[in-house]
This record gives C-alpha cells, structure tokens and sequence, in this order.
C-alpha cells in the first residue's frame, strides 16, 4: 500500500534578529565604517593611492612592508610604491621618521641612487613613498643564478656603488643596511651591469621602531633585515650600537665584495647574535683561500 506524500511545511515566520533597543531610527550617514588596514591576507591591489596612484600589483614583501606596481593617473606613468608595514606604521613617530629619512634620500640627486618623487599617508594612516620602477634584478638574486663574480666585472658595479655612497654621505645620509639585495642591477645604455641603490635610512627607522616600542634593539633582532639591518653584513659599530658614520657603509660594502667575489659571506653563525658575534671577536678567512680558483687580485685581498 502506497504511503501518501507529507503536505509541506508552511514557510518559518520572519526571524526577529534582536529586540528593538528604544533606537526608532539609525542614521547611517553618521556611523564612521572602519577600514581594514593592509596585512599579510589584504592587499591595496586594485585601489587608487593618495588619490593618484592606481595600485596595480604586489611585487614584493618584507618585514619593513610591501612593494607595489602603480600609475600614477594623471600622467600615466609607472611606478613603485612601498607601503610601511602595519606593525610600524600604526605608529605615528615611527611613520613621521620613515617619511623624514624618505625625504633626506630623495635630496640625494645620482645617477647610482633609486628616485624617489614622492611620500605621503594611505587612507589607512600607513606611510608609502613613491619611487622610479626598476627592471633587473638584485646582485643577491645575480649571485644566485650566476655564482660568483669575476674581479673585472664587479670592480665596475663597486666603482658605481662608491659614488652613489659619497654623494649620500656627503649629504650626511647613512644606509645602514648595504648588501646585495639593496643593489639592484638594471640596463641602461649600453651598460648591463648599471647598479641603483635602494633604501637608504630604512634600518634606522626600523632600530628607532624598536626603541619607540621600549626594547633594546640587539635582544630584539632575531631575523635579518627587521630592526638592526643584516647581521651578516653589519658593522661591528652597529652591533655595539655605537654612533654609525660613513665607515658602517664601507665595512658592509667589503662584506658584499667579499660574498660576490667568494660566493659566500665571511661569517654567517646559526642565529642572529651568533653572527653578530662573530663580527666583533673573529678574523674572517682571506678570500683567496676561501675561493682558491676565483683568481682574485692580491691587492684586493689586503
């Protein structure tokens, strides 16, 4: 015997969210939405910047913040924008001295130095500077894919280097975090090997970030390139946390001639203050016996 079919059920009474509050109307003009600030899941992709600046892809991200694709809207031109790091630009101080130092570089008229055109606040409160768009590659990531550099050939970059180093230093600019990854090789004119600086003052404002936050910047260093620079190319000066001059940049800058020529940096300890350490209290092995077959000048290694 069939069973005949249950009538359906008649449909649930509207569901009464919350009890009136004695609230009869809601004014929602006058209610402030807060933005969601920019962060390891959110991106500014796809917005306009500043009101000129249409943000058309992430390209990079570290500890100190994220790098972006723009066009600026008016002219139409291609550019980088580096956007602060939440955990930095949340603080005021620290977003002022960010834009301080950006200000200081963008004085830095050289032909061996990033332009930088522009600085200012997102929506969000976050610091950002805008910069020319560079396409090459970091000597890190030529390193990498080459191996070591033959003298010849980096004598050339390091000769840019020195220049865009005094025509900073001379302006009273210390970069503080001199490695491979801050110089970024691009092609201009005949020339493959045309060498840029990049972030010049960043470790400063990143050390003052930890100060602003009440911690000792050397107990708090734990990862490369977040608050003192990185410990595999820093001068023991820094590490003392002594006063940094012209010569933090020199020392750094032998590191990086060292790592080019050698294929590895003289010192590199198991953590942070290992390395740091070593800095301070070890001689490092000369680099003709480090890289016996790199055929390397003796002028160079003494």
């Amino acid at each position: 015997m069939a069973v005949p079919p249950k009538p359906p059920r008649p449909p649930p009474p509207p569901r009464q969210l919350a009890e009136p509050s004695g609230i009869e109307e809601l004014d929602l003009d006058e209610i402030e939405i807060a933005k969601p600030r920019p962060g390891p899941g959110l991106t500014l992709v796809g917005t306009v910047l500043a009101d000129r600046y249409q943000i058309i892809e992430r390209i990079a991200e570290g500890g100190m913040g994220t790098v972006y694709v723009a066009e600026h809207i008016t002219i139409g031109r291609k550019l980088a924008v580096k956007v602060l790091s939440p955990d930095l630009g949340n603080a005021p101080d620290i977003a002022q001295r960010f834009l301080r130092e950006a200000r200081a570089a963008s004085m830095i008229v050289h032909e061996h130095i990033v332009d930088i055109i522009d600085f200012g606040y997102t929506e969000q409160g976050q610091a950002f500077l805008a910069m020319e768009l560079l396409e090459g590659e970091d000597l890190a990531t030529t390193l990498e894919r080459e191996g070591r550099l033959p003298w010849p050939r980096l004598r050339r970059m390091v000769l840019q280097i020195c220049r865009a180093l005094n025509a900073a230093h001379e302006k009273g600019v210390i970069h503080r975090d001199m490695k491979p990854d801050n110089c970024f090789r691009i092609k201009r004119g005949g020339n493959a090997d045309f060498i840029k600086l990049l972030d010049f003052g960043i470790a400063k404002v990143m050390t003052e970030a930890s100060t602003f936050r009440g911690k000792k910047p050397v107990a708090q260093a734990t990862a490369a390139g977040t608050l003192l620079g990185t410990p595999e190319y820093m001068a023991p000066e820094l590490a003392r946390d002594g006063v940094p001059d012209a010569r933090v940049d020199i020392y750094s800058l032998g590191v990086m001639m060292y790592e080019l020529l050698t294929g590895s940096v003289p010192f590199r300890g198991e953590t942070f203050m290992m390395t740091v350490a070593m800095h301070l209290t070890q001689e490092p092995v000369p680099p003709r016996q480090r890289a016996p077959s790199a055929d390397i000048p003796p002028a160079i290694e003494a």
